[in-house]
C-alpha cells in the first residue's frame, strides 16, 4: 500500500467521510454502493435473479444531488492522493 506525505490528512478525511456514510440516509448510501455511476443502471441484486434499478425512481434534485457532487470529488480526491 502506497502513502503520500500528507497520509495523516487523508485518513482524516477518510475517517470523517465514513462517519458520515454511517449517519447518512439510505440513498446516500446507495449512491456509494452503487459507485456514483448515475449513466450506467446496475443490477443489485442478481442471487435473487430480481432486477432492481436505482436511479430509475429517483431523481437527482436538492440534498441527494449534493451528496452525489461531494462523493465524486472525495474520491477523486482519493484516487489522486494514491496514484503513483
Amino acid at each position: 500500500m502506497v502513502f503520500t506525505k500528507h497520509f495523516p490528512l487523508e485518513q482524516n478525511i477518510r475517517d470523517q467521510k465514513m462517519v458520515r456514510f454511517m449517519k447518512a440516509p439510505m440513498e446516500y448510501r446507495h449512491l456509494i454502493w452503487l459507485d456514483g455511476n448515475l449513466p450506467q443502471k446496475r443490477t443489485v441484486n442478481q442471487s435473487s435473479g430480481k432486477r432492481i434499478i436505482w436511479f430509475d425512481n429517483r431523481s437527482l434534485e436538492g440534498e441527494l444531488k449534493g451528496w452525489v457532487a461531494e462523493w465524486k470529488n472525495y474520491r477523486a480526491l482519493m484516487f489522486e492522493s494514491i496514484d503513483l
